[in-house]
């Protein structure tokens, strides 16, 4: 008799996509099912572009998912002894994938966050409704915000003015390579300016 060992992937982010193909490209014997509440993949690392620009950062989830993976559009709602119960109902499990990532804390008025794709999508709106040369302000000088800057005076936003209480950055992409010993941290560090 063959036994199938049921797995079910809580989150389509880029962890829960990763660890859902992987289990079905590699896993014989396993049942692979996905839970996410959009049926869309969204790439967080993009949403400072698609809030500058507009640019499409969203694939559907069937294009990037092992055929294998069955997909469930629902949120998780309680999750405990095998069992996850769903928006759309329950489903038993012999292993779970917890893969539902960060939620941003809550933003104050009048400030928008690039955190989710729903909040790049209303920072977008009112980024495309402000007067030309209206100022702009970017809170935090990591990554996302230097990149979310940098895009917006590609675009031609004159006034764009990032803050940061930090005096030094760390380029987080070259991090992997400092881990690897090809590069250090010195070569990670910025000045702010």
């Amino acid at each position: 008799m063959v036994t199938t060992t049921e797995v079910v992937v809580v989150g389509a982010g880029y962890a829960g996509v990763a660890a859902a193909n992987k289990l079905a490209r590699n896993r014989r014997g396993l049942r692979v099912v996905m839970v996410n509440p959009a049926a869309s993949f969204v790439e967080r690392i993009r949403l400072h572009e698609f809030a500058a620009t507009g640019r499409r950062v969203s694939v559907p989830l069937r294009e990037i998912l092992h055929p294998a993976v069955d997909l469930r559009i629902a949120r998780g709602l309680r999750l405990g002894d095998g069992q996850l119960e769903t928006s759309t109902g329950g489903m038993g499990f012999d292993y779970c994938v917890l893969a539902v990532g960060a939620t941003p804390c809550a933003t104050p008025q009048h400030a928008y966050a690039v955190g989710e794709f729903d909040a790049a999508a209303r920072l977008h709106r009112r980024l495309a409704a402000l007067c030309p040369g209206a100022p702009v302000v970017v809170v935090g000088g990591g990554n996302g915000g230097i990149a979310l800057a940098s895009r917006l005076n590609r675009k031609g936003e004159s006034d764009v003015v990032i803050v940061e209480p930090r005096s030094e950055h760390f380029y987080r992409p070259l991090l992997s390579y400092v881990g690897a010993g090809l590069a250090t941290l010195g070569d990670a560090r910025r000045e702010q300016s």
